[in-house]
């Protein structure tokens, strides 16, 4: 699966369609927010971590489970969503939003404090549902090829056991290439899946930095930031140091 390339084709696509708000997804514009909020940098931390932990001498059930920990955690990364979701929308004329998930809170009708954050399933269901109707395919089949929930719900839940070459859970169902439905995946199955998160993570973060890189000064362009949504000059501000770090109309 080239991840790199879907990724960059999107960024590309977003990027041709509407530079404002494609720059407002790179940004992941929030408002006015403190430094020290950004859970991105902590998983960057991490994956670095665990990364440097997985090349140090383990027994192979320690590189596993600490494998599925890395996993599981790429799966949640709500910022990539947020980010992919953006994209897709944008190629078809949609503006940024910096909320794409706010009707899969539950219960409806709450305060956000009041509500349950929608599944990490959810929200990779959403995105893939927003890549269909756009025509992202490659998309869809990316997240279907990195995203097993029911392998994250297991660890997560610690109801999974390592066994001999297996890893089983008693309420998890996997299915094979085959179809047929088991309990148990086989280890090696496992290590592709724990491969394929860190190269999906990876591939994204590679083409986020090189879209946010791409910017090395000052660019006038025209983004709809009237209040009724009419074009006005914007500039995108950056560095070569920093890349693209800002706007201001």
């Amino acid at each position: 699966m080239e991840a790199a390339r879907i990724f960059d084709e999107l960024f590309t696509r977003a990027r041709e369609t509407d530079e404002f708000e494609y720059a407002c997804a790179l940004l992941r514009v929030r408002g006015m927010e403190d430094v020290g909020w950004d859970p991105l940098e902590e998983t960057a931390a991490l994956f670095n971590d665990v990364a440097s932990l997985l090349q140090t001498p383990l027994n192979d059930y320690a590189r596993i489970r600490l494998g599925l920990l890395l996993y599981s955690h790429l799966t949640e990364v709500d910022a990539i969503y947020l980010i992919l979701v953006n994209m897709v929308e944008i190629t078809a004329g949609e503006r940024y939003t910096m909320d794409p998930f706010h009707d899969l809170y539950r219960p409806t009708g709450r305060p956000r404090f009041e509500q349950y954050p929608p599944s990490a399933k959810r929200v990779a269901e959403r995105v893939k549902e927003r890549a269909a109707a756009r025509g992202c395919d490659e998309l869809v089949e990316l997240l279907d090829w990195f995203f097993n929930d029911t392998v994250r719900n297991a660890f997560f839940h610690s109801n999974y056991v390592l066994f001999g070459d297996e890893f089983r859970s008693r309420e998890g169902t996997f299915v094979g290439k085959d179809g047929v439905r088991s309990s148990s995946m086989k280890l090696e199955e496992i290590v592709d899946l724990i491969n394929r998160g860190m190269t999906f993570y990876q591939a994204f973060v590679e083409t986020y930095d090189k879209h946010r890189g791409s910017y090395t000064e000052e660019k006038q362009i025209r983004g709809r930031i009237g209040a009724d949504g009419s074009e006005q000059d914007v500039t995108l501000m950056a560095s070569p140091e920093r890349g693209l770090y800002g706007f201001r109309g």
